[in-house]
């Protein structure tokens, strides 16, 4: 009997230590409640700076008064040209991406991450395809270049400067594409220097906000990192600039936080042999959406054979036109979806026809794309590839 006593002694005690642990983790719990969150770093970043000199470019007044650049958003060279600007813009995202982004949601499903090989500074088509999107990772041949210092611009005059602003982006507009022969011109002339300044305007049109600006390049492991962890915070826009850029930014009716990645890479076999270049794009095209549009059909060439494989064996969605990876390699390893209609290749393709894409899309007759798309000027055509 007393050894019964004893058991039940026990059982209470662990009992009453069982809940006064309860207890004491609730209290724990509601004291933590009180205790403030750790703000995010770039909650506390109050440099306006990026997003004002985007404003000057992209032709749009700040939304609060500008506190380091005011100046410049009074010259009468400027007005006008925002003026016209926005009109000129107004009508492209009416007539184009609006469009372009109502057919997205009814059509595409994607992830965080989209990998946009050969696309140059293209974020305006990027943005309409995927606004859902939190990293954008971009790749092309032009510079990087610096951002712009407005004191400079004053050198070269407003109207000269904004002039070759308008003319950088006016073939994206109206073609759906930058053609890289006149992005070499123009964007490595004195008074436009690289893919910065371009990729500004249309976060800025595309109602961004800048909150910072940060020279990138892939690590050891194949990742991206920013160059210089000290100067991540400067208040400075003036930061030297290698081959890559890295902008984090929002959108104006919210607090998340995104990325967009530029590098500027030659990625033909001979030249993308390094290791942790490879694994790179492993990396980030992996269970990822790869996204192709007027993509000069390198992927057809034997010469980027590296690329092509590690996309096709890895990306968990392909979106394309015809001119990025050909059919018959998506639908060996993928479900194909297609929109639009194929006629063939213009002239300067013609050796890169696709009779088994022609077969497939007249088969099924899906019907005019709503959108101009890709290098044809009257036949638009996008493949959607799932990996099985």
């Amino acid at each position: 009997m007393k050894q019964v006593w004893i058991l039940v002694f026990l059982f209470s005690f662990v009992i009453l230590s069982c809940n006064n642990k309860k207890k004491e983790a609730q209290v724990a719990d509601n004291d933590t409640e009180t205790i403030e969150a750790p703000i995010h770093v770039y909650d506390t970043f109050s440099y306006k700076g990026f997003n004002e000199i985007a404003n000057y470019i992209g032709g749009t007044q700040p939304e609060e008064e500008a506190i380091y650049f005011s100046k410049y958003f009074s010259d009468p060279d400027w007005k006008n040209y925002a003026n016209a600007n926005s009109e000129s813009w107004n009508l492209h995202s009416q007539q184009v991406l609006d469009i372009v982004s109502d057919w997205s949601e009814k059509n595409l499903t994607y992830g965080d991450t989209v990998f946009y090989p050969f696309g140059g500074p293209d974020f305006n088509y990027l943005d309409a395809m995927f606004p859902k999107a939190k990293h954008f990772v971009m790749m092309g041949l032009e510079n990087v270049g610096y951002i712009p210092d407005l004191e400079d611009i004053e050198k070269y005059g407003t109207k000269s400067y904004l002039s070759n602003i308008q003319q950088a982006i006016q073939h994206n507009l109206n073609l759906s594409f930058f053609q890289t022969n006149s992005m070499k011109v123009v964007l490595n002339s004195d008074i436009i220097n690289g893919t910065i300044p371009i990729i500004m305007y249309f976060l800025n049109r595309h109602d961004k906000v800048i909150v910072n600006i940060n020279p990138a390049s892939i690590n050891e492991q194949g990742d991206i990192s920013v160059e210089n962890p000290d100067e991540e915070f400067a208040y400075n826009y003036k930061k030297k600039f290698n081959n890559g850029v890295e902008f984090v930014y929002r959108e104006k009716d919210t607090k998340e936080l995104k990325k967009l990645t530029y590098l500027s890479l030659d990625i033909c076999d001979i030249m993308f042999t390094k290791p942790h270049e490879l694994q790179f794009i492993t990396n980030y095209t992996k269970n990822n959406t790869v996204y192709l549009k007027a993509a000069s059909y390198l992927c057809f060439r034997d010469t980027f054979s590296k690329i092509r494989n590690i996309i096709l064996d890895n990306a968990s969605q392909v979106v394309t036109d015809p001119s990025g990876i050909p059919y018959k390699y998506l639908k060996s390893k993928f479900d194909v979806k297609l929109y639009g209609e194929y006629n063939g290749p213009i002239k300067l393709f013609a050796e890169r026809n696709q009779p088994d894409l022609k077969q497939a899309i007249d088969s099924i007759k899906p019907g005019r794309l709503p959108f101009k798309y890709g290098y044809h000027p009257t036949h638009w055509c996008i493949m959607v590839a799932t990996k099985r």
